[in-house]
């Protein structure tokens, strides 16, 4: 999907980049029947109605659209590949002829409508798209929406994100993840060969605040401009203290990941802080 970016109109169209969506298909009544309403995210807690995560609150309702993937069936046929509000990657409208089913996936780098898509053990494992096991993949291909621990799709399911297997043993299967990542995988988990689509995604520039604020994200506030009480930076001066996080944490050259055992527990923290 290209981008394009406008004459400069006006201020807020003057640095805007946006995508092309001539050739995405118009949502016109066809697939209302999986399409919920989805309150606004205010950032804080049902219960108690504080503030769980910071900078959010706002923006506009969305229409939400539960997504399938690894489709675990024979084989389907996409019928539109359609926008999506709540991800940054397109959605395909299949249909499956055996089972008379009509529902949404993520859609795929080289997708458009018509292609026909397989899924099982004896499918094509070189065209993307296809949904096969880890054990029925070769060594070194490009995969997407990979599960793991017997959970939905967890890694790898954003616009243009992609993994690769490295190593393959009888019971595992070594990929690399976006982030550059080394993970073991069962070799029974189920990925989507290829590219997740609309890889110019991060080429996007909003042009104006006015429209994060419509996404509910709202503006961040630097430490330094607050006061003692609300932030280890405020104050009249730093301090000459190194950057920390509101909480006292270190936030450059600390690591922020958890550390894990053999048995997954979490295990000390004394290094990291």
């Amino acid at each position: 999907m290209e981008v394009q970016k406008n004459n400069s109109t006006s201020p807020g169209v003057r640095h805007l980049i946006k995508l092309k969506k001539n050739l995405l298909s118009k949502n016109n009544g066809i697939c209302k029947f999986n399409v919920t309403k989805q309150s606004k995210r205010t950032g804080r807690s049902s219960i108690t109605g504080h503030i769980t995560v910071r900078r959010r609150g706002g923006g506009t309702k969305k229409l939400y659209k539960s997504v399938i993937k690894n489709v675990k069936s024979n084989a389907f046929i996409i019928l539109a590949i359609m926008y999506n509000s709540n991800k940054s990657s397109f959605i395909s409208f299949i249909f499956n002829p055996f089972t008379k089913i009509l529902f949404f996936t993520q859609t795929v780098t080289g997708h458009s409508v018509g292609t026909l898509i397989e899924s099982g053990r004896f499918c094509n494992s070189n065209f993307s798209g296809n949904v096969l096991q880890l054990k029925n993949i070769l060594a070194g291909s490009i995969i997407n929406s990979i599960s793991y621990k017997k959970r939905y799709s967890v890694f790898a399911c954003s616009a243009g994100a992609y993994g690769q297997v490295i190593q393959k043993t009888d019971t595992n299967c070594k990929i690399r993840l976006p982030s550059g990542e080394i993970k073991n995988f069962l070799i029974t988990g189920y990925v989507t060969l290829g590219i997740v689509s609309n890889t110019n995604f991060s080429s996007i520039v909003l042009g104006k605040a006015g429209k994060n604020r419509k996404l509910g994200k709202r503006p961040k506030v630097r430490g330094v401009a607050m006061n003692p009480v609300d932030h280890p930076h405020g104050g009249r001066t730093n301090g000459g203290r190194p950057s920390v996080s509101p909480w006292g944490k270190l936030t450059k050259g600390v690591k922020t990941k958890k550390c894990l055992d053999q048995n997954g527990k979490v295990a000390s923290l004394q290094n990291f802080y």
